[in-house]
């Protein structure tokens, strides 16, 4: 939920039951800028793995994850990964989801510890986490992979553009069947199923 300016949001607060306000809501600032996110792979503060990504396309629905994400590198953001992970000993995968503001800072707006919506982008890009994670569960060293720079599109957001695109209307234009997440659909249908309905119950 969204308010522009504090007056609504205040007139909005006193419409709600004040008893149960300080366990229902959680506010913080709305940041402008470019969504961008840094998954990770960390064993006792020290990252093994990770991959940045920005989005390209938004979710339709509010608040969703990305609907399609470009790899990118950026090496400030990944120091500033580095300290964080450290001073947590982090040990395991996160997703640290960041906004890139007008003024060229990146800021952390919260770190999940989960596997994130585009993990099979992160494949294509080169870097197979959960297969990492196990190494790194059986204390098998590995050197830290490089990722490559590409796009990567939900089945979905994929069939949606190349809907728009007839009628010109398409955000991103020649996608290939590599960056469409395709294959991922058709070899293993059943979980877009379950995301699609979980996603719309």
């Amino acid at each position: 939920m969204r308010f522009d300016n504090l007056l609504d949001l205040k007139r909005y607060l006193k419409q709600q039951d004040q008893a149960k306000l300080q366990k229902q809501f959680v506010i913080q600032e709305s940041l402008d800028g470019d969504d961008v996110s840094l998954c990770i792979l960390s064993r006792n503060g020290m990252i093994l793995a990770a991959t940045f990504q920005r989005g390209l396309i938004e979710n339709t629905r509010e608040y969703g994850p990305m609907g399609a994400v470009e790899f990118v590198k950026d090496d400030m953001f990944m120091l500033t990964a580095q300290k964080l992970a450290a001073c947590l000993g982090w040990n395991g995968w996160a997703c640290l989801d960041s906004i890139w503001d007008s003024h060229g800072d990146l800021r952390i707006t919260d770190m999940n510890a989960r596997f994130w919506n585009s993990l099979l982008g992160s494949m294509e890009a080169g870097i197979s986490f959960p297969y990492l994670a196990c190494l790194a569960a059986l204390d098998v060293e590995f050197p830290v992979p490089d990722y490559e720079l590409v796009r990567y599109f939900h089945p979905m957001t994929f069939f949606r553009e190349e809907f728009l695109s007839i009628y010109r209307r398409s955000r991103e234009h020649n996608i290939t069947f590599r960056e469409s997440g395709l294959k991922f659909l058709v070899t293993d249908p059943l979980t877009e199923a379950i995301r699609i309905y979980n996603n719309h119950r």
